[in-house]
């Protein structure tokens, strides 16, 4: 599936943010590829500090219609 990324990753500086999806629900989030750090949103994601404090397991890379209807826009 075709993975949309939301820019570099903060914490570590090497990874891309790409969306991700629960399975079984519609509920999206950011993850970066790399370390794995994961923001709620493309918003939370501009701060390092607004990252999640409890990681989401069994995620799936979202679709981009997932992603349109969450209403999220790609800003690089």
């Amino acid at each position: 599936m075709e993975q949309v990324s939301f820019g570099q990753c903060g914490i570590c500086g090497q990874g891309e943010l790409i969306a991700m999806k629960l399975p079984g629900s519609s509920h999206l989030l950011l993850m970066c590829d790399d370390c794995e750090s994961q923001w709620s949103s493309p918003e939370d994601s501009k701060s390092y500090q607004n990252a999640l404090n409890t990681e989401f397991q069994g995620l799936v890379v979202a679709s981009p219609e997932d992603i349109l209807k969450a209403g999220w826009r790609v800003t690089r």
